[in-house]
């Protein structure tokens, strides 16, 4: 009887926790904050962005993002940060750390909005 106690505890330990950042489900798709910076022909290129990857890492997106060419040309919205994804419940629905604010949008990136500030400290959502 101890041995199979002790052996229900070792497989209880080494079985794989569920991963952050995804919402409830065995197919569901993982949202990340990137940023960084890389060359192009004009110099350094700076962008940032949230990205949704599969588990897999099969048919990655950007959702939403901003790119400044070493020449100062922007592509996406450039006025706001993106940090800290999260998803809603039903996996419809990302809200995200912007800067000053909060935002929320749908998982495709469309139908974004930002959200009122409500504290200085408004960041890192959580459905």
């Amino acid at each position: 009887m101890r041995r199979i106690s002790i052996l229900a505890l070792a497989c209880a330990l080494l079985a794989p926790a569920a991963a952050h950042a995804t919402f409830p489900g065995g197919t569901g798709r993982i949202a990340m904050d990137l940023s960084g910076k890389n060359l192009d022909d004009a110099g350094q290129a700076s962008y940032r962005a949230i990205m949704t990857i599969k588990q897999d890492s099969k048919g990655d997106k950007f959702v939403r993002e901003c790119q400044i060419t070493g020449a100062g040309v922007r592509t996406g919205d450039c006025t706001i940060d993106y940090r800290s994804p999260a998803w809603s419940a039903s996996g419809r629905r990302l809200a995200f750390d912007a800067g000053t604010s909060l935002a929320l949008m749908n998982a495709d990136g469309t139908g974004f909005r930002l959200l009122a500030p409500f504290t200085s400290g408004d960041g890192e959502p959580a459905w």
